[in-house]
């Protein structure tokens, strides 16, 4: 990741994975800014091949990664037995040889995201659909195996339809409560193989369009579905609530150095939002912490995810003192992320430290040494 300028670039993950130098398993969330997942290789040597992939998230640009949380009980209410860092959520994405949806979310949204995923140590090749409701804090299994699936009315409904992979279908479903529950709903007479699920003209309607092919067509055929008879009413004032995308992020109530209220439907009330619905929100700076930081130029994580930033020695720094300066501002090993709006705080511990070039030129009651936070 760059600095503010976007000219000093530091490691911010390793071991990404990719296609052919073109296609990379990293994939910012709309609706929730500072939010990224990402698929990793976990090698146990930088030549082994055939590595296992697991998927990580950062809720501050990629300052720090974290593994996913995992349900706490599958689609049925069964107990998960997966409990990191031995076993976590990973997501199917671009790279993956099953590759349906990947990571779904969208500004109209905010704080929700549908994902095809599995749980264990690592990816494996059987997907299922999980949502999270809160910006990435929490998931939960919405649906078995694969499907596929799009918002409708500001993320009000979610419709989805069976993968085209798996088995033909003359039924989909749909939610109206952030995928809760379920309900069926026969859309054509004949079992269709469903390729893709859109919405005309956008997210903020309640018009999808299913598009396929049955065993006995010879070509495309598409689907439409008004979905506005399922709200009874059109919500007013009190159909809505105030959530933060951080109120429940490991005790803190800030991300990039501001809080943000946002305007939300409370998911158990059946309401249509309508497309004209513009959301209200506000945000105030926040005091600086440890999480508004990521590690500078010729620095890394020394776990490779979240320990102290520490010197690369793969990396070469310029002298300063080679032009004959006689003091220069030495890195602490951070820097504040770019896009961070944090004031105040901690960003005191953060702060260069002013270095001399020769002990002989340095101040009385003044030392060259770094200290780090």
């Amino acid at each position: 990741l760059s600095d503010s300028s976007g000219v000093l670039y530091s490691m911010s993950l390793s071991d990404l994975v990719q296609e052919g130098g073109t296609t990379f398993d990293l994939q910012m969330i709309e609706g929730v800014n500072g939010t990224m997942v990402a698929n990793q290789y976990v090698r146990s040597s930088p030549s082994q091949t055939n590595s296992p992939i697991r998927t990580l998230i950062t809720f501050n640009n990629g300052g720090r990664w974290r593994l996913i949380a995992p349900p706490d009980v599958d689609v049925n209410g069964n107990a998960v037995n997966c409990e990191p860092p031995s076993c976590s959520l990973h997501f199917f994405m671009d790279t993956s040889d099953y590759f349906r949806l990947g990571v779904y979310a969208q500004d109209s949204a905010p704080g929700l995201i549908v994902a095809h995923g599995s749980l264990g140590a690592q990816l494996s090749t059987d997907p299922d659909v999980y949502i999270s409701r809160n910006g990435g804090i929490t998931w939960s299994e919405t649906l078995s195996n694969s499907w596929g699936m799009n918002y409708l009315d500001h993320g009000g409904l979610l419709v989805a339809a069976r993968d085209y992979h798996q088995a033909s279908s003359r039924v989909l479903k749909y939610s109206v409560d952030e995928g809760l529950h379920w309900q069926d709903y026969t859309f054509s007479n004949v079992n269709a193989f469903i390729y893709g699920v859109i919405t005309e003209p956008g997210e903020t309607t309640t018009i999808v369009s299913l598009y396929g092919w049955t065993s006995g067509s010879s070509g495309w055929i598409v689907w439409t579905v008004y979905f506005a008879s399922v709200f009874p009413r059109v919500c007013t004032d009190n159909d809505y609530y105030t959530w933060s995308p951080w109120d429940e992020r490991f005790g803190q109530a800030c991300t990039l150095g501001y809080h943000i209220n946002i305007e939300r439907r409370i998911n158990n009330v059946t309401c249509l939002n309508t497309r004209s619905y513009v959301r209200e929100t506000n945000f105030e700076i926040c005091p600086c912490t440890s999480e508004d930081y990521e590690c500078d130029y010729g620095f890394f994580h020394v776990d490779g995810l979240t320990g102290p930033c520490v010197k690369d020695r793969d990396v070469s720094l310029l002298d300063p003192c080679a032009t004959g300066s006689i003091s220069y501002n030495q890195s602490s090993g951070y820097r504040l992320i770019a896009g961070d709006l944090c004031s105040g705080g901690v960003e005191q511990f953060f702060y260069p430290v002013l270095t001399y070039c020769c002990s002989s030129q340095q101040p009385t009651g003044t030392t060259g040494t770094t200290q780090g936070p």
